[in-house]
């Protein structure tokens, strides 16, 4: 990511001083002096819908159910991608994962049933086999007590963006989409962690949340752990 590009939009965007803000990696930035861990993924525009229906609107009523998909670069970090679609699910949800079943046939595919506090039954599946000329294919979806709610339309097997510009002939070019005008020139990925970023700053917004790190790392040990011994694994029971 173009992270000196980033910065830049925000701080035009939001007028504040340069000085308090900088990157530390791909994965965090600070914000006045405050470490604080990238989660970009829940700004995404159609993940932030989802949670706006499932838990503002409460349009299913009693969530029943939850299924997401994620298929992405041979080269992305399976520990991180499970770390975001675990933080996604949670989020969405506003419910925490207590119990992991995990199928783990190589390093590069995951299957995991779960179940929430609220006893809701989760599916997730993780496939890390794409090249990287070749965009992720992602997919979530909340089933409940008055229907069912999915962030891509029923029949989409291929993500598709309102496009305003490609850039160069691979298969997934670079694209620009006119869906936030005032990131105008930022990829959608860009955008989603300039939003992170303009969340995060004290006073701007307030609807910054943090993620529960240790949580969410306890559910991933739990998840490995599950797939080592092949059977059920209780959250709590991890030290």
């Amino acid at each position: 990511m173009r992270l000196d590009y980033i910065k830049d939009s925000v701080v035009k965007f939001t007028g504040i001083d340069p000085s308090r803000l900088d990157f530390c990696d791909d994965f965090h930035i600070i914000v006045d002096k405050n470490v604080i861990l990238l989660t970009n993924w829940r700004y995404d525009r159609r993940i932030m819908s989802l949670r706006s229906l499932a838990i503002e609107d409460n349009v299913l009523r009693k969530n029943c159910s939850y299924k997401s998909t994620r298929i992405a670069h041979k080269n992305d970090d399976m520990k991180r991608t499970l770390f975001a679609e675990i933080d996604t699910c949670q989020w969405i949800l506003g419910d925490k994962i207590t119990s992991v079943y995990a199928q783990m046939e190589t390093d590069k595919t995951l299957s995991l049933v779960m179940k929430t506090e609220r006893g809701v039954l989760l599916s997730i599946e993780i496939a890390l086999t794409l090249s990287e000329d070749t965009a992720p294919v992602t997919r979530h979806e909340i089933v409940g007590k008055e229907g069912m709610i999915c962030d891509r339309s029923i029949n989409e097997q291929v993500p598709f963006e309102a496009v305003y510009l490609f850039e160069n002939d691979k298969k997934s070019p670079l694209t620009y989409t006119d869906m936030e005008a005032s990131f105008y020139g930022l990829l959608p990925d860009e955008i989603s962690v300039a939003e992170n970023i303009i969340a995060s700053i004290p006073g701007y917004r307030n609807n910054f949340e943090k993620c529960d790190e240790q949580q969410i790392e306890k559910v991933i040990s739990a998840v490995y752990k599950s797939a080592e011994l092949g059977e059920n694994v209780k959250v709590e029971d991890i030290g």
